[in-house]
């Protein structure tokens, strides 16, 4: 078995499948929350006030940091012996492909953009730029060295204390929450497109989840073809 994300537990067994699997879970929730608080504080410092930063409806949580480190811990830590420089430049690179992606994957289904990094020096098709890159460099490296074990210990002790309860209870929390984030961005695609109520189920979303709220929720999120 691979040796990524901890061999070995918290009572010195040897990590099964299943705990393996718990751990990748956790450090995609753990990666998500803290890079929405990343987010939030550097708004704050961007722009003098607090905004949304959320990726989901419900969660204070940012899907693509919490791939991103999962992706990352993958990646990186079995080079946890190289030199920060090392780590920085996979984390970079790494950082840059993976915004484009996500954006170009955001744009492709919903026709939306939530970042565009074209004002910035060296940017390609405002997806991603190198002063971001610079920022995944650094950010890969302080969470590879210091945030990564300390975590890493944290979600030990999780499973070996709860199992898989209060993970998959998680799990589900987040599936719920990703389903219906994605349905609401696809009726405020409609709204935006004009496209009238056309069931009961648009009445719904119009009632429950609208613009003013979504706005709120997703400042960064503008359409890319009205």
């Amino acid at each position: 078995m691979s040796t990524t994300m901890a061999e070995i537990g918290p009572n010195g067994s040897k990590t099964t499948k299943k705990q393996y699997l718990y751990k990748g879970i956790w450090i995609f929730i753990i990666g998500g929350i803290i890079g929405y608080f990343v987010e939030v504080l550097y708004g704050i410092m961007k722009n003098g006030a607090m905004e949304s930063r959320q990726g989901l409806l419900y969660a204070p949580f940012s899907q693509i940091y919490g791939l991103g480190a999962l992706i990352l811990v993958i990646i990186t830590y079995p080079l946890k012996g190289k030199s920060n420089r090392w780590i920085f430049s996979i984390c970079a690179l790494f950082g840059g492909l993976f915004e484009f992606i996500c954006s170009w994957i955001q744009e492709f289904f919903w026709g939306v953009q939530s970042w565009d990094y074209s004002p910035f020096a060296l940017s390609l098709t405002g997806r991603t730029s190198l002063i971001y890159m610079i920022f995944w460099g650094a950010l890969g490296v302080f969470f590879i060295r210091h945030v990564y074990p300390r975590i890493s210990l944290f979600i030990d002790r999780i499973i070996d204390k709860m199992g898989g309860f209060i993970t998959w209870t998680l799990v589900i929390f987040f599936i719920f929450d990703a389903s219906l984030t994605t349905l609401t961005i696809d009726r405020w695609v409609e709204r935006q497109n004009g496209v009238s109520t056309q069931s009961l189920y648009d009445e719904l979303l119009d009632t429950y989840y609208p613009d003013e709220l979504l706005n709120d929720i997703f400042p960064q999120m503008e359409l890319v073809n009205k």
